[in-house]
């Protein structure tokens, strides 16, 4: 289901990208995958703080999916607000401090 939504949201189709991210989530709502391409689709969509809303979900369940942390950080960052994407780089960091995304956000939104 992850990887037929992948294909209908490249193909522009995102309503039923959304439909079949959704489905793969209802069948496994631990699926990062699925639930990060989900946020990414209602991202997309302008719906971005649903996204986070759905991406800290997943969290809570499946605190290990580093994606999902990036994710957070970069619609926070997009959208202009530095301070909440940074503290979603810092958990992502508490957790790996090593991770390659998360330092190299870091590096470039921290306060010089």
């Amino acid at each position: 289901l992850n990887n037929l939504g992948l294909l209908q949201g490249r193909a522009g189709d995102l309503d039923a990208a959304e439909r079949l991210f959704r489905d793969a989530l209802a069948r496994r709502a631990d699926y990062g995958d699925a639930a990060n391409n989900l946020a990414l689709v209602l991202v997309a969509r302008g719906r971005s703080d649903e996204a986070v809303t759905l991406l800290e979900d997943l969290l809570t369940h499946a605190p290990q999916f580093e994606n999902a942390y990036v994710t957070i950080a970069r619609i926070h960052l997009s959208a202009g607000r530095t301070a909440e994407g940074l503290r979603a780089v810092e958990r992502l960091l508490q957790r790996n401090p090593t991770h390659p995304l998360g330092l190299a956000l870091a590096r470039e939104y921290r306060p010089r």
